[in-house]
């Protein structure tokens, strides 16, 4: 047999247990359905059976760094000499910019007159530029490199996040899993 909605309904409720998001088990729905229309384009399948319709998105806040958190993160980041892990993390919660963003930024990316960052390479692939706030040109003014083509912030992903959990667990969020560098994005 082919798929039903029981099945995806199922499916959908296993997903859910194991803490996907409404939007989250959405998408990858969609993803079946495109999967089975194509399938009837190419007559693997006589026609598009019904599915269910798409879950209501829930309306809850994401968690956020409390101000308290912010600095006692930058705090350790400063008493282990990672100052530019405590101005990365200001950077990412200003901006709202993703990881990687970040982590490609380049000198020349950054206009500290205007100010302004350009983020070139972004998840839907068209660049945008983001105003900064005063707390942004002052976490990256120092990080500007030498050289407008080199990058500004010193860490790979893995890097970072190594030093992240140790903070995390220094201030006594280590339990706290739900606070993540994707958590600067909230």
């Amino acid at each position: 047999g082919g798929i039903t909605a029981p099945m995806v309904q199922e499916w959908r409720q296993k997903l859910m247990a194991k803490g996907n998001r409404p939007d989250t088990i959405n998408k990858k729905v969609s993803a079946v359905r495109a999967m089975m229309a194509d399938a009837v384009l190419h007559g693997r399948l006589d026609a598009m059976p019904p599915l269910p319709r798409q879950l209501a998105k829930r309306n809850t806040k994401d968690r956020v760094f409390s101000d308290q958190e912010v600095a006692a993160l930058c705090s350790y980041f400063q008493a282990i000499s990672q100052p530019a892990a405590a101005d990365m993390l200001v950077f990412l919660l200003e901006t709202c910019c993703r990881w990687g963003e970040a982590e490609k930024l380049k000198g020349q990316d950054v206009d500290l007159v205007r100010g302004t960052v350009t983020f070139w390479s972004t998840k839907n692939g068209r660049p945008r530029s983001v105003p900064l706030t005063r707390r942004a040109i002052d976490a990256i003014t120092p990080h500007m490199p030498p050289v407008a083509a080199h990058r500004v912030w010193p860490y790979k992903y893995a890097s970072y996040r190594w030093h992240f959990a140790n903070a995390k667990e220094a201030v006594g969020l280590a339990d706290d899993e739900a606070l993540t560098i994707h958590t600067t994005r909230h």
